[in-house]
């Protein structure tokens, strides 16, 4: 008897079905985990699209300050500077939670995965393909020949988009709010008048390829001290990188004036003239997403006028 018994049990174990499962194939086969992805993900896209409208804004009322340079005011000197701290802190803020969302979501769905597998003891880990990574070359991904048996991901992840835990846990994970990085939009004073031309338009209107070259350069001075503030540093190292850091935005600041003052005393010679029948004619720094300027913008109307006239063609052909 105890040999049939023994046969029988090495008859079954030689006929067992291998069977194999690995987290990532389960999350392209659970219509659980897409959702969150398209849930999680919209909500990231839309928050991230408006913090780079405000970055954006940020470094057009940088250009615009250094362009105006002693035509501007300390004040709005200041505004930029305090909205630029703010601007990092809540970036930041979003993303902590971002980050801690993935790692809630991704903690949830190995748990549930981890349930659903023990309805199958005898299965193993095993991803359905391997990435194959030549030097030079876009990794490529190929099927995994020891994946052994039949796959076991879409029955697992069928289980879990079941799972009552993860359902409830995930629903509780979408009702938390996401910060929102939300500046201060509030119009400013312009140089002069109840009218007022945007001075970054403007300028970039004349001497567009003038301003990238000045911008790319700041970019690339400004490139080890990105690398070095994730780096430890004294508190010593650290001072020396904000001083560096502030020769540069200086050296940046005279350049935009240098490119910017021919034009600007040509155009504010002609805006006097108009001024008989326009009205006085100020310059706006603020940009529009932060609250433009007090009064009437003039920009689109004004803009191709000035670009007509002799003295500042003959300065955009030099």
């Amino acid at each position: 008897m105890a040999m049939w018994i023994w046969l029988f049990a090495a008859f079954t174990e030689a006929n067992a079905e291998e069977t194999y499962y690995h987290q990532a194939d389960i999350g392209k086969e659970s219509a659980l985990f897409a959702r969150a992805i398209e849930v999680s993900g919209s909500t990231a896209d839309e928050k991230t699209a408006l913090a780079r409208k405000l970055s954006g804004a940020l470094e057009e009322y940088r250009a615009a300050l250094d362009i105006l340079g002693p035509r501007g005011n300390k004040a709005e000197q200041d505004r930029h500077a305090e909205l630029k701290k703010e601007y990092v802190r809540e970036h930041a803020v979003m993303k902590a939670f971002a980050e801690t969302m993935g790692d809630d979501f991704n903690t949830v769905f190995l748990e549930a995965m981890e349930r659903a597998v023990k309805k199958f003891p005898d299965t193993k880990p095993c991803a359905s393909e391997v990435m194959i990574s030549t030097p030079g070359r876009e990794p490529v991904y190929q099927p995994n020949t020891r994946c052994a048996g039949r796959s076991l991901n879409k029955e697992i992840a069928a289980i879990m988009d079941k799972d009552p835990v993860l359902l409830a846990e995930v629903e509780d994970i979408f009702k938390l709010k996401w910060p929102t990085v939300d500046l201060e939009s509030a119009p400013q004073k312009p140089t002069v008048g109840k009218k007022y031309i945007r001075v970054h338009a403007f300028i970039k209107a004349v001497a567009g390829d003038a301003l990238k070259e000045i911008e790319l350069r700041d970019y690339n001075d400004r490139r080890p001290f990105y690398t070095a503030i994730n780096t430890d540093k004294t508190v010593e190292e650290l001072g020396q990188l904000r001083d560096d850091a502030a020769r540069v935005s200086a050296a940046t600041a005279t350049q935009r004036l240098g490119v910017a003052s021919p034009f600007l005393v040509v155009a504010e010679a002609q805006l006097q003239k108009w001024a008989k029948d326009e009205g006085e004619i100020g310059w706006c720094a603020n940009p529009t997403l932060l609250g433009g300027c007090e009064g009437e913008d003039v920009t689109m109307e004004l803009v191709p006028r000035l670009l007509e006239v002799k003295k500042i063609k003959k300065l955009v052909g030099k």
